[in-house]
């Protein structure tokens, strides 16, 4: 496909019958007529070649950059002078080569690799003209790291991002995206706009997401309309001195916001209990009244933005393939319907998009088959459907009752066109560091760094695996173990059962973090549960006088921020209790003596991205990760189901240093009925409580 410049409307109407292909494009400042290899042939024999003023433009030499062109193309852009020849690490510059090159790609870096800086300034190797205000830049990324992100990118470039965050909508002073957009046009500069997973859907389809295509909850949602008496019970929430009854009788009054701005004043004075204080300040707030800044403002200009460069951050978020629900139509033929889901959404930016960047440290999170969903984000088509790719690299066979597709195969092969290794499966880049760039295929799109090269100067991290007996175990939290029970899905007991092995380990942390503090060592503490965690922390608070944090999903993202910005700031002692979940992805706690991981890892995952809080690039102290098992508990299970999958990551991305991961948390007893064991007593116990 080629686009044609300099072309009018008469060029348009002549090839558009002729040639149905043929279509409008705009690129930068300038309008192209995007058509066919043979368009050239039909254009002469209309006499339009007279158009072809500058002949045809390749699409891919627009959005990708020659070896030689980077450093010229970065000295142009927005990126601080320095930051290529003095700040970047030379692994770092050998990624972004590569995504450069390839216009777009992916970045298999470990956790604190500098994954986040690599992708900012690939971003930047795309040319950028301020006029036409085209190629503006979205990164999505955890909602817990986009204020970092934003920091990162004011501290490498000269741009100021738009960082999406509900808690912002509610300030007075906030700035909508719309005029971001505006300013930015305005100014001539790039917009580079940050949000989250957690919000994607919401950002991409407004009220209707979550809802499938098609269905009458959808039709029922566009038969409602907006209640105006609601609007200004919200909007009065936020004018001091007025309480609920006072705005019950405003809200009698006046039907709306518009009728109480534009409503005589007397008709306020004369409600009964308004006070002359009341009174002044209904009269100060009143033009200022607005409604709620509702996230389906927010959600016409992402639309309404044209996003040419699109960064997903922590790429493996995306990895579900459930993006369509099929349903019977009039005619009983089954037709694909979006679900409006957080991958829906992903898929819909990304086939917007026309340069694309994916960042993770764990591609395969899982199992293989997550591989299929980000690669089919970052190409999209490429690798074509799932059920063929996943016969293909994931030796999908008929089971029991469904598919199994948990497996690997030909895994050499798809390490190929990822570009990681050659044809023959001799990688691009070994273990020791080693490049041999005459391996990588032409094609090559992937950046995967060892551990040895990105981490290697890096202060040392070791593991400790503490096996706890039941002398030094407690009788574990009562709600903990009721979940197990309702939880669905062996996965999903076997969380659960983890975490009550974990709330079991409580009397053997406080003593460790006690006497870890006793020396003035700062520390991260990550369990399963937010009851867990808080109980850990005020057991803390009642026997230490030091500092100490408590991180849950029930902080604002903000919050948690601005904790591990104080935890980092701190000489110590102190400690850091939070969630894994809530803390464990792209969070900077690498000042930290000891990290303490009460629920021990189920995947590939967990183990990567927990550990990398402590142990990444800025780190300077050796760090030990410390692991406690209580013995009789689904923790002796773990080492097991932690080998079972590794085998299909160290195959793709040749991360060796998983299996001595692997090997530090064996050596506990494996028994086969642990799960079971537990499950078993726990029946028991619950009968004993209820006197059978």
């Amino acid at each position: 496909m080629h686009y044609l410049r300099h072309f009018d409307k008469r060029v348009w109407d002549k090839l558009k019958p002729w040639i149905p292909g043929v279509r409008p494009h705009k690129i930068g400042k300038t309008l192209f007529l995007k058509a066919p290899d043979h368009a050239l042939v039909t254009l002469k024999a209309l006499g339009c070649d007279s158009y072809l003023l500058d002949g045809w433009v390749q699409e891919e030499n627009l959005l990708k950059c020659p070896l030689g062109l980077i450093e010229q193309r970065l000295s142009q852009s927005e990126l601080h002078p320095h930051i290529w020849d003095d700040w970047l690490l030379p692994f770092q510059k050998e990624g972004i080569e590569v995504v450069a090159q390839a216009g777009g790609g992916l970045l298999l870096w470990k956790p604190g690799g500098g994954k986040t800086a690599g992708a900012i300034v690939s971003a930047l190797t795309v040319p950028w003209h301020p006029r036409p205000g085209t190629r503006n830049i979205l990164t999505v990324t955890k909602a817990a790291v986009r204020y970092r992100w934003g920091r990162e990118v004011e501290k490498l470039t000269t741009l100021r991002p738009w960082i999406s965050d509900p808690d912002d909508r509610r300030r007075s002073k906030w700035e909508s995206l719309n005029q971001y957009i505006l300013k930015c046009w305005a100014t001539g500069t790039r917009a580079w706009v940050i949000v989250g997973w957690e919000e994607l859907a919401s950002l991409v389809y407004g009220s209707l997401a979550f809802m499938v295509e098609g269905t009458t909850e959808e039709r029922q949602h566009l038969a409602l309309e907006a209640d105006p008496t609601d609007e200004l019970r919200q909007a009065l929430r936020h004018v001091s001195g007025v309480g609920p009854k006072m705005s019950d009788m405003i809200l009698d009054a006046f039907g709306s916001i518009e009728d109480f701005q534009q409503g005589d004043p007397q008709r306020i004075a004369d409600l009964p209990g308004i006070g002359n204080h009341a009174l002044s300040r209904l009269l100060m707030a009143r033009p200022f009244l607005t409604p709620a800044i509702k996230l389906e403002q927010v959600h016409e200009t992402f639309v309404r933005t044209q996003f040419d460069l699109l960064i997903m951050d922590e790429l493996h978020t995306g990895k579900s393939r459930r993006r369509e629900e099929w349903l019977e139509n009039l005619d009983g033929k089954l037709v694909a319907h979006s679900r409006r889901n957080m991958v829906a959404a992903a898929k819909f930016l990304s086939g917007r998009a026309k340069w694309r960047l994916g960042t993770t440290a764990t591609f395969i999170p899982n199992r293989l088959r997550d591989a299929w969903g980000q690669l089919d984000l970052l190409a999209p088509g490429d690798f074509g459907p799932y059920w063929p790719f996943a016969h293909r690299y994931c030796d999908a066979q008929e089971g029991a009752y469904a598919m199994d597709d948990s497996g690997f195969s030909n895994e050499v092969e798809l390490a190929w066109r990822m570009g990681l290794t050659d044809q023959y499966g001799q990688r691009v880049i070994e273990d020791d560091g080693t490049l041999h760039p005459q391996r990588r295929p032409q094609w090559a799109f992937s950046s995967q760094v060892p551990a040895k090269l990105s981490h290697g100067e890096l202060p040392a991290k070791r593991r400790s695996v503490e096996v706890l007996g039941f002398s030094s175990q407690a009788s574990g939290d009562r709600d903990a173990w009721s979940d197990i029970r309702r939880a669905d899905g062996a996965q999903g007991r076997m969380e659960a059962a983890l975490e009550w092995a974990c709330t079991k380990k409580r009397p053997w942390i406080i003593s460790r973090v006690t006497g870890e503090s006793a020396g003035g060592a700062k520390g991260v503490v990550f369990t399963g549960r937010i009851k867990d965690a808080e109980r850990t922390h005020k057991a803390l608070a009642e026997k230490l006088n030091i500092k100490l944090w408590l991180a849950t999903g029930h902080h604002t993202t903000q919050e948690r921020d601005q904790m591990a910005q104080e935890f980092m700031a701190h000489p110590g002692p102190c400690c850091l209790v939070a969630t894994g979940y809530s803390m464990g992805t792209g969070i900077d706690l690498h000042d930290a003596d000891y990290l303490i991981m009460a629920m021990l890892p189920l995947t590939p995952e967990v183990l990567e991205q927990w550990e990398g809080r402590v142990s990444r690039q800025g780190q300077k102290r050796p760090v030990v990760v410390i692991y406690p098992v209580a013995e009789g508990t689904v923790d002796e299970h773990v080492s097991d189901l932690l080998l079972e999958k590794l085998p299909a990551v160290v195959a793709i991305t040749g991360q060796e240093e998983l299996n001595q991961a692997a090997e530090d948390l064996s050596g506990i007893i494996d028994t086969d009925a642990i799960l079971d064991g537990i499950l078993a007593r726990f029946c028991r116990s619950e009968e004993e409580s209820q006197g059978l």
